[in-house]
């Protein structure tokens, strides 16, 4: 199954109905969802024999799984959020881990960042990548993920196969969404994901220009003097970029603003 995520927005359809107590209709559109990632990801792989291919046992690391062609390669019974990774044998059993919160991030990430190397031709073993997510592990328990992707096969510079390492990093409780991309020609990689854009719809030009000055730490009549508006003016659109941003303050703004990169 083949979901394009431009055309069919199911994210903000599970929001609504996990909003509204609809938990059956919820778990099917998460599941479509989740079938719709795995699938979209799978495609970006080439299938064919890489030109060049390094395997990773030849490191002396084990990493914990590859994906080559499409397909998933456990190895090794090392453990993945409470699970053996020999019982992860699929794409969809993998995303099935992720936070719903992180799905979204996740996937977009992975397929911007996919795109962009096969766009300047993928060079094995420069070409990473990295991304902090949330996973729901055994019994429910909530972990911190760092997944750190290498590229060790290309054809004809389009991406063949990876290998990654899963790093637990749940007693650092970093910010989900943290992602590198690393290699060369990967400086004009900028990838924002559909949250941050959906705030920057959210905030109003003038919103924008206050949130950035409040973050350089100027005060409220420092502000109105700046921009030549009331006091007011500008403690209102700070109570509206609460209210929108749903967050309880503004040091919370700040946070998050600093967080999606819109400051």
């Amino acid at each position: 199954m083949q979901v394009h995520f431009e055309s069919i927005s199911i994210v903000a359809t599970m929001e609504f109905l996990k909003t509204n107590s609809m938990k059956k209709l919820y778990l099917f559109f998460l599941k479509l969802y989740l079938m719709g990632a795995a699938s979209e990801v799978s495609s970006l792989f080439r299938k064919s024999q890489p030109e060049q291919y390094v395997s990773p046992n030849e490191f002396g690391l084990q990493c914990m799984y590859e994906i080559n062609e499409g397909n998933l390669y456990p190895n090794g019974n090392q453990r993945i959020a409470g699970f053996r990774i020999s019982e992860i044998d699929t794409i969809d059993k993998l995303y099935e881990l992720i936070h719903p919160s992180d799905l979204e991030l996740v996937t977009q990430f992975a397929i911007s960042s996919i795109k962009f190397m096969n766009q300047k031709g993928v060079l094995i073993l420069k070409h990473q990548s990295k991304i902090v997510y949330r996973a729901r592990g055994k019994g429910g328990k909530l972990y911190y993920l760092q997944r750190h992707g290498i590229a060790n096969g290309q054809s004809n510079g389009l991406l063949v196969s990876n290998f990654s390492f899963i790093n637990d990093v749940t007693w650092m409780r970093p910010t989900p969404g943290s992602w590198q991309l690393i290699g060369p020609n990967t400086e004009g990689f900028d990838f924002q994901f559909p949250e941050i854009r959906r705030f920057e719809k959210i905030l109003s030009v003038r919103e924008l220009e206050i949130l950035r000055l409040v973050a350089r730490g100027f005060y409220s009549r420092d502000i109105a003097r700046m921009l030549k508006i009331s006091k007011y003016t500008v403690d209102t659109h700070r109570r509206n970029m609460v209210r929108k941003l749903d967050v309880a303050n503004s040091p919370e703004l700040i946070t998050l603003a600093r967080d999606m990169d819109l400051i």
